[in-house]
């Protein structure tokens, strides 16, 4: 039996039909290739193209006089580690305050509109300072004068507000974000929104109500002065009470992290100037903040200050109780090798505690003299080089060795054994007796009152 009388004939017509599809789908097949290749073009180029867009802040503030506004920004990804600190110009660095500012720039406003381009390298928290808005007058810089928000890479911020005096500063601020999806957008909008809760407080506090409490200073008018302080007080306790519950009602939010950080430490209490809230008060606000607040973008700043304000703590503990007389703190540290060393390993000995650090000038000039005391005691006396505040512990590794600094040397990376000894100086030397009890303190003394010192206790 042959093959065609098994399988029946196809119908000429189907054989067509089928022809028409095959070449149907081969062609919708190269179609389809051609789309994809060319979307895939497409969207590689999209990528690319947003990826090389700059970081962009545009504004416009009505009412505000042309002039100049300065803008500056602390990259945040690693605030504190150091390693994005630049210099000059816009990639300058500004130590100011409780941070420093990565870059810093000085934007032309006309007809209330300015526009700058960021570096694309990350996350940087900015502040705008209107110049325009205390008119040169340096003795007067009004709270609605500035305005903080978050840039991440890529954003497109724009900010709109409004200035009706020069005595009330700015108002009515929004904050956005042309491309959707950035998580800094959300957190603009509470910066705004606190921020223009912040200007109506604050909105009265012109420079002529400055001026008249000016006045009421030199001229003894104690009435007048109590008012004013009064008025002062109240928009302080104001200021303090809406960052209060701000924290406690938005645990979970990265701003309160910011406000702790940074608000809290910078505001007025009471009815001073420059009365601030000490750090006591503020750490306990840190254990309000949930875990999304703590781990925000804000984290980095947030834990350098909380360690900075729990330092200033034990600093203000340690100045009124390590003093001559008291046994010295004891202490573990790293020394140039990695190996740990004790401060009570050296009992029975006469001890120098040195406080030190690279970056002090009079500490490396004093190093030469030092040497050589140490070399005239070193029978009797142990010298200790304690080495804080310090940003790399090569570069403190680095100088030990090319100094040849003879005796121990232990690097203290938190810097809170200066702090348990109450180091504000430096450098700071303490002489300590082979029982551990402290014998003299010298904040900065140079090499020869510590050869004095020495001197009288030995030879005693």
């Amino acid at each position: 039996m042959k093959p065609e009388d098994i399988i029946p004939e196809v119908p000429q017509g189907l054989n067509e039909a089928r022809r028409a599809d095959n070449k149907l789908l081969a062609l919708l097949k190269k179609s389809l290739g051609f789309s994809f290749y060319a979307m895939s073009i497409l969207v590689v180029v999209l990528f690319w193209t947003s990826r090389e867009r700059p970081t962009t802040i545009t504004g416009h503030i009505a009412g505000l006089p042309d002039g100049e506004l300065f803008i500056s920004g602390t990259f945040l990804d690693d605030f504190g580690e150091g390693s994005r600190r630049r210099a000059g110009g816009l990639d300058g660095v500004n130590r100011l305050g409780s941070m420093g500012f990565d870059l810093n720039e000085i934007v032309e406003i006309r007809g209330g509109r300015f526009k700058l381009i960021l570096p694309d390298d990350g996350t940087y928290l900015m502040y705008l300072f209107f110049r325009e808005l205390f008119e040169d007058d340096k003795h007067f810089i009004p709270h609605n004068s500035g305005l903080w928000f978050v840039v991440e890479q890529g954003n497109r911020i724009k900010i709109t507000g409004r200035v009706n005096s020069i005595s009330e500063g700015l108002s009515n601020v929004t904050i956005s974000d042309s491309r959707l999806g950035r998580s800094a957008s959300r957190l603009n909008r509470d910066f705004a929104s606190l921020q223009n809760q912040l200007f109506e407080i604050h909105k009265h506090e012109s420079r002529e109500e400055f001026a008249l409490f000016q006045a009421m200073v030199e001229d003894g008018n104690i009435e007048n002065m109590n008012l004013g302080l009064a008025q002062r007080e109240e928009r302080n306790n104001a200021n303090l009470e809406l960052l209060d519950n701000f924290i406690r009602t938005n645990p979970d939010n990265p701003l309160s992290a910011f406000i702790v950080a940074h608000m809290l430490p910078q505001i007025n209490i009471g009815r001073g100037l420059n009365d601030r809230l000490p750090p006591d008060s503020i750490v306990p606000y840190y254990h309000i903040l949930e875990e999304t607040a703590r781990n925000s973008i804000f984290s980095n700043l947030l834990n350098a200050q909380i360690e900075s304000f729990k330092r200033s703590i034990i600093i203000r503990e340690a100045i009124r109780s390590v003093v001559v007389g008291s046994q010295a703190p004891d202490f573990t540290l790293s020394d140039v090798y990695g190996n740990p060393f004790t401060l009570s390993s050296l009992r029975g000995r006469y001890v120098v505690l040195i406080f030190w650090g690279t970056w002090c000038p009079p500490c490396m000039r004093g190093k030469p003299r030092l040497k050589e005391i140490y070399e005239t005691y070193k029978d009797v006396v142990e010298f200790v080089g304690v080495a804080s505040r310090e940003r790399s512990v090569d570069t403190w590794r680095e100088t030990v060795q090319r100094l040849e600094l003879p005796w121990a040397n232990v690097f203290d990376e938190s810097s809170m054994v200066s702090a348990e000894y109450g180091v504000v100086t430096f450098p700071t030397k303490y002489i300590i007796s082979p029982d551990g009890t402290i014998l003299v303190r010298g904040l900065g003394f140079g090499s020869g009152a510590l050869l004095r010192e020495l001197e009288n206790i030995i030879e005693r």
